[in-house]
């Protein structure tokens, strides 16, 4: 029975995960309408603009994830995106603080700040505090402990990242030198990890 229950929470993460996936054909399209010959006709400002429009969903994906995997899992619940949102801001810019030199996670940050932000909606929705602070009391109260949860998710990123980062280069590196065979395990782990 329990194992029904974890298929069940990976579908629907699973589902949650197709909501910002949206937002990538819409890029695709503002990028290819936006190398298409503008000049010619002495628009090439048009074409910039799409471009720059087009990138922008990718520099921000992170923030669409984050956002988009908390309303999956959550049905819906505005609190949980509030709350994605400024965790993913607060983790951003303390991570980016502590590693000036670009260590990031991207996508994968985003997603597992809508988990924590969901799996805080779910559990603190229905806090209770004394009626002169009640106001922070209900779903308010996700928002702010989420801000201090990444924090501490920043934390941990700062003190393994750059561990993560080395570890990642070294098995590319690894993958990379052996040559034919190498090129033959990452098709293998590439076809079995990602679902066709």
């Amino acid at each position: 029975m329990r194992r029904l229950n974890w298929m069940g929470y990976l579908q629907q993460l699973g589902r949650s995960l197709m909501m910002p996936m949206i937002a990538l054909p819409a890029a695709a399209i503002l990028l290819r309408l936006g190398s298409l010959p503008w000049g010619s006709g002495g628009w090439e400002h048009i074409g910039e603009l799409l471009t720059y429009a087009g990138n922008i969903i990718f520099t921000y994906l992170p923030y669409i994830f984050s956002v988009g995997v908390a309303l999956g899992l959550t049905n819906s619940a505005g609190i949980a995106c509030m709350s994605a949102l400024v965790g993913y801001f607060v983790y951003d810019r303390v991570t980016q603080f502590f590693i000036p030199q670009g260590f990031e996670l991207g996508v994968t940050s985003g997603i597992v700040i809508g988990i924590i932000s969901a799996v805080l909606y779910h559990r603190f929705k229905e806090t209770k505090f004394p009626e002169y602070i009640q106001f922070f009391g209900g779903p308010r109260f996700v928002l702010l402990i989420m801000c201090f949860v990444s924090v501490l998710f920043s934390m941990l990123v700062v003190q393994i990242g750059p561990y993560i980062q080395t570890l990642l280069v070294n098995i590319s590196g690894l993958v990379l030198g052996l040559g034919g065979f190498g090129t033959f395990l990452y098709g293998v782990m590439h076809r079995l990890l990602v679902p066709s």
